[in-house]
């Protein structure tokens, strides 16, 4: 309307002179001066005087240069660190605005307004369009009750064979290299196979699986991927899909084997369960006999479970590997702890305490809520106001988008005092110990209130069972130099180079 507003002034104008056309070209010409001058005006509106001097959002403070920073940063570090520096750089009473190309988010800095976005008016606030959009071709929102078993445990016993084995440690060598983040993938994807399908991978000796290596084509972190990945945020799916790119044909591909290797897990499940051939206690049977779902949105539900369970907790692994390699003495505690614990136990899959032993172990579930504090697999998360609401005392209308970091939150010096990027499991034990927790605001990997994780139990206690069979049969330092330890993806996050180890076998 705008345009056709100044083209009926243009010609207006033209005529009251007596001026007439020359010619088509330049009668072309003016029409496309009318519309770059309509884009110019339009742009000018709503990216410098509506923010700056109009919008309910005005006053609350954004960084300076903050569009360039924050650009050339998503470019040179993970989103979360990004936002890191932009909250300390700026002064702020717990908002930050943030203005990402033609969109300005608010980035939520104070726990005590976590409290009003995630729990008391959680339900004013649902996921981004655009991320949910792109989310949806690879995940796709959706629950699923988890029930622990002793999976996790033999398989991580199983996983230590095996690195033993490829290793070649018990052909006489001492000591040898490889990369944990591998085996990480493996073992996480094959424990989430059994309590999500009923069905074992068995990636672990088998070393392939097709939906490992989809998993591992789309979540891999490199460049390309995370400008696909902020561009979908940034403007739409469906826009970037338009693109003539080979990420397009990347994803497309991969996301199209998930859902049929899915529909044949599904189709190959619901056969079970009608000849009654297994106990069927996994999650995707309990899904099938609810019989509330098609075959497409129990593949949608599968590929949220799958995702989640194994690209959230490799990581984590990941992590809690790299902290102890660089922190020898306490690598040594949780050992004596665990040795000291299991001693006399039967380790294997039909001894159903080991589960609740470790759960008990204070230095274990220490370090487990230390690396989880300091890397969070998922370091932002966006949401969007569905109503005028409020965050504290500051006005949210409808529309507004709300960054929710993990990481920022977790390594906030104003939360977690001078050693908030320190690695530090002491925090965690009720000994005295200062800069710890205050609120269940002050640690956000598995977010809070009604849309927080609802697999946060299992992957803890999965995680429980990997780190200490780790611990029980080997000790480990870095085979790399630390510098090249750096966290790389857009969604979730992992080392860029992967986690070279140098192991030695422990006698227990």
């Amino acid at each position: 309307m705008g345009s056709s507003i100044l083209s009926l002034l243009g010609t207006a104008a033209f005529r009251s002179r007596g001026w007439q056309p020359c010619n088509v070209s330049s009668t072309v010409a003016t029409i496309l001066a009318v519309f770059a001058l309509n884009y110019v005006i339009l742009f000018a509106y709503f990216d410098v005087v509506y923010p700056s001097f109009i919008s309910p959002l005005r006053h609350i403070p954004r960084p300076k240069w903050w569009r360039a920073r924050i650009i050339y940063r998503r470019f040179t570090k993970t989103q979360g660190e990004a936002l890191s520096d932009l909250f300390y750089d700026t002064p702020n009473n717990g908002i930050l605005a943030v203005r990402e190309l033609t969109t300005t988010r608010l980035l939520v800095t104070a726990p005590s307004l976590l409290a009003d976005l995630l729990v008391h008016r959680s339900y004013d606030f649902t996921k981004a369009e655009n991320t949910r959009n792109f989310l949806r071709e690879i995940w796709e929102t959706g629950s699923s009750s988890l029930r622990e078993t002793n999976t996790s445990f033999s398989k991580a016993l199983l996983c230590t064979d095996e690195i033993e084995s490829a290793a070649g440690l018990h052909g006489g060598n001492p000591e040898i290299t490889t990369d944990m983040a591998d085996w990480a993938n493996k073992v996480t994807l094959d424990i989430i196979g059994i309590a999500g399908l009923g069905r074992d991978f068995n990636v672990l000796q088998n070393g392939h699986d097709q939906i490992a290596d989809d998993y591992e084509a789309i979540f891999e972190p490199s460049v390309e991927k995370i400008l696909y990945i902020l561009l979908a945020a940034w403007f739409s799916f469906p826009m970037v899909r338009m693109l003539p790119w080979k990420m397009n044909d990347l994803f497309r591909s991969r996301t199209t084997s998930l859902r049929a290797t899915c529909k044949q897990l599904i189709e190959s499940k619901m056969e079970g369960i009608r000849k009654q051939e297994q106990d069927n206690f996994d999650i995707l049977s309990v899904l099938i006999q609810t019989d509330n779902f098609s075959v497409e949105e129990q593949s949608d539900q599968l590929l949220t479970f799958l995702a989640a369970g194994h690209d959230t907790t490799a990581p984590a692994l990941t992590w809690s590997c790299y902290l102890l390699a660089v922190d020898q003495a306490r690598q040594e505690t949780l050992r004596r702890e665990i040795q000291a614990a299991l001693a006399g136990a039967q380790l294997g899959p039909d001894n159903a305490d080991i589960g609740s032993i470790l759960e008990r172990l204070p230095f274990l579930n220490a370090v487990l809520n230390e690396t989880l504090r300091l890397y969070p697999s998922v370091p932002v998360t966006i949401r969007v106001a569905i109503r005028d609401t409020r965050l504290g005392e500051q006005y949210i209308p409808q529309g507004t988008e709300i960054l929710v970091s993990p990481w920022v939150i977790n390594r906030s010096k104003h939360v977690w005092g001078a050693s908030a990027e320190t690695f530090k499991p002491e925090r965690w034990i009720e000994n005295g110990q200062s800069d710890k927790a205050s609120s269940n605001y002050d640690f956000m990997t598995f977010l809070h209130g009604p849309r927080s994780c609802i697999g946060q139990n299992f992957a803890k206690a999965e995680l429980r069972c990997l780190l200490a069979a780790m611990a029980l049969r080997f000790s480990w330092t870095l085979d790399m130099d630390e510098a090249e330890v750096v966290p790389a993806g857009a969604i979730t996050i992992k080392p860029a180079k992967g986690l070279r180890l140098r192991l030695k076998t422990v006698q227990n």
